[in-house]
């Protein structure tokens, strides 16, 4: 996915690299939570505006029971269309991240790497 995002488009600020840590830990908590749930036992939480769009739609994709694949090209489809730069760019890489995870019903050791 990256090869379609001009590097110019990654700039953040500290600030903004700050609050996107709040992205990455509401992902990292939900990939938890999937991983010893299920993920199909939260597909109805998300429903509520308060989430961000392509979380939201993740989870859309995935109640309706489309391929792995397919979620992830479809979320790739609206991240790279959206000529989103900085911290906007920085969130939905994350959230995609998060969302490929969960698909693959990893742990989190897995997909943090820090």
């Amino acid at each position: 996915m990256l090869a379609h995002i001009r590097p110019n488009q990654l700039f953040c600020t500290d600030k903004d690299r700050e609050q996107s840590l709040r992205t990455l830990g509401m992902m990292l908590e939900l990939s938890e939570k999937c991983y010893v749930f299920g993920k199909y036992f939260f597909i109805d939480a998300f429903d509520s505006e308060e989430y961000p769009f392509l979380l939201r739609k993740g989870f859309d994709l995935m109640g309706i029971g489309m391929d792995s694949e397919n979620v992830g090209n479809i979320l790739k489809g609206y991240i790279i269309s959206g000529s989103y730069e900085g911290k906007e760019l920085l969130d939905r890489i994350v959230i995609f991240e998060g969302i490929e995870t969960i698909q693959k019903e990893l742990p989190i050791s897995v997909f943090w790497k820090g």
